[in-house]
């Protein structure tokens, strides 16, 4: 009966595992899909300006009209200068789950360049700079952007990702809120989903890509049909 037992639980632990993974990735996927609809809706009332990385705490009422400054301990990055593209989307989404990755389960709390969370595991990460720049005042619009159906906007982003892919893992409390569409060596996307990536493109769709077929560049990749900058 042991031995039944055992070789039971041998067929069952792996199985419950892969189940369980590929309901992390088909999350990972709504969540992204969600939070590039508030994207959409943001730009659709800001001009067709995409969200940027971040705006400082003067910035934000006049980009979210009429919004009061949050308490640092709210935002769901917990920044006390500035309020990151989570917190400038966060009136659009109905849940700020929503830019996490179930794949991860501690908060945010080693995240890297001030965008950390003592709530939230994140995991979801912007593409920056293309497509949500940093500089005051800078911002990427929606008309000026070719090919919106092969431009990931968003993407899994991890914390240490240099190396090759299949080396990257997972540290725990490391999920980023954003990634380097222009260098994959750096702070960039994590391949946490069976060795692929949710994306989301600035279209809203989302797929499940291996992060090989993704450029990075420049220069274009043409044999290559996902892109990360324009």
């Amino acid at each position: 009966m042991i031995a039944i037992i055992a070789i039971l639980a041998a067929i069952l632990v792996p199985t419950v595992g892969k189940v369980r993974e590929k309901a992390n990735t088909t999350k990972c996927a709504a969540n992204m899909r969600s939070v590039a609809a508030a994207g959409l809706l943001f730009a659709n009332e800001h001009k067709g300006k995409l969200p940027r990385l971040m705006v400082s705490n003067a910035e934000f009422p006049n980009v979210i009209r009429g919004a009061a400054q949050i308490p640092v301990d709210q935002r769901i990055i917990n920044n006390p200068n500035v309020y990151w593209w989570t917190d400038l989307l966060n009136h659009y989404i109905q849940s700020p789950e929503a830019f996490c990755c179930p794949s991860l389960s501690e908060p945010a709390t080693q995240n890297v360049g001030g965008a950390w969370s003592d709530r939230y595991a994140l995991g979801i990460g912007i593409n920056f700079s293309a497509v949500a720049p940093l500089a005051q005042g800078e911002w990427t619009r929606s008309i000026n952007v070719p090919d919106p159906s092969q431009i990931v906007w968003l993407a899994d982003s991890g914390g240490d990702v240099t190396g090759a892919w299949e080396t990257r893992v997972d540290e725990p409390g490391s999920g980023s809120c954003f990634f380097r569409g222009n260098n994959k060596a750096a702070q960039g996307v994590m391949p946490r989903h069976g060795g692929k990536t949710n994306a989301a493109f600035l279209d809203g769709h989302v797929e499940l890509l291996d992060p090989e077929d993704i450029d990075f560049g420049p220069p274009r990749d043409t044999s290559k049909k996902h892109y990360t900058f324009f």
